[in-house]
């Protein structure tokens, strides 16, 4: 079987339970890139079983304790490591299924472009079909020649060259979602806590379009809410979807400690 050009790249740290359906869902693709954090369980056994290239996440872009403190940093690490032209990005919890593989097989062989890959998150193994996180989309596959590269210590996207045509798939990604808050509070604390780093001051003409933004973003919250409550699908348990409120909360919050400083 001809296998899909496009380089794959996973980022991984302890990552043995969920990395085998990640990469078994890429396992089409030519090239495989494990960028892997100093794993101490059999993440690394698992990568070369699949026949993954497995490098280690560069200690500048690291905290001391092993943690990244760049994930741009790390993106681009990877990409600088990709054998194909065309890239693609999954987290090692994430996987994709044969549609998505298969419009990506096409779309690569065509113009140097960016695209839009929507996603769906699955709940102890079923896939929600409403939720207010919907929708949920990010730019995971690119040309490298249409790129300059990743941008952002933290919620990191990749900066297009001007002129790129983007495009959108029609086939999902798949991001399961834990039913451990704790885990997932830590872990967006986490991401603030990066945020603060990379930007320990703003100015109040900052501090008010971050709240205008973050304003925003909770209105579009309350209107998909009312969404919700009319959904007769699979939907995200609430406990979940408060957590959307409070982390939006913990933004605002931090962006206040920031312009008070």
């Amino acid at each position: 079987m001809i296998k899909i050009p496009c380089s794959v790249a996973i980022l991984t740290r302890n990552s043995a339970e969920t990395l085998e359906r990640a990469l078994l869902s890429v396992k089409d693709f030519s090239d495989v890139l494990i960028c892997d954090g100093g794993s101490t369980d059999a993440t690394v056994d698992i990568a070369s079983r699949y026949g993954a290239r497995i490098i280690r996440q560069d200690g500048a872009f690291l905290y001391e304790d092993g943690r990244i403190a760049d994930y741009g940093g790390v993106r681009n690490q990877c990409l600088r490591a990709a054998k194909e032209s065309w890239f693609f990005y999954l987290d090692s919890d994430e996987y994709i299924d044969a549609g998505l593989a298969a419009e990506i097989a096409q779309v690569v062989r065509g113009e140097k472009a960016a695209y839009w890959i929507p996603r769906r998150y699955v709940f102890k193994g079923t896939v929600i079909t409403c939720s207010t996180g919907y929708p949920n989309q990010q730019m995971r596959l690119f040309h490298i020649d249409a790129v300059h590269g990743f941008i952002k210590r933290v919620h990191e996207r990749i900066q297009l060259k001007d002129g790129t045509p983007v495009f959108w798939l029609r086939n999902y990604m798949y991001v399961p979602v834990g039913d451990d808050i704790a885990d997932v509070r830590a872990k967006w604390n986490r991401y603030i806590a990066l945020e603060e780093v990379r930007q320990p001051h703003i100015t109040m003409r900052k501090a008010l379009d971050l709240f205008l933004h973050e304003g925003a973003i909770g209105l579009r919250f309350f209107v998909r809410w009312l969404r919700l409550i009319f959904c007769r699908k699979t939907r995200m348990p609430l406990k979940n979807e408060f957590m959307r409120v409070w982390y939006q909360w913990q933004l605002i919050k931090s962006v206040a400690r920031r312009t008070l400083r």
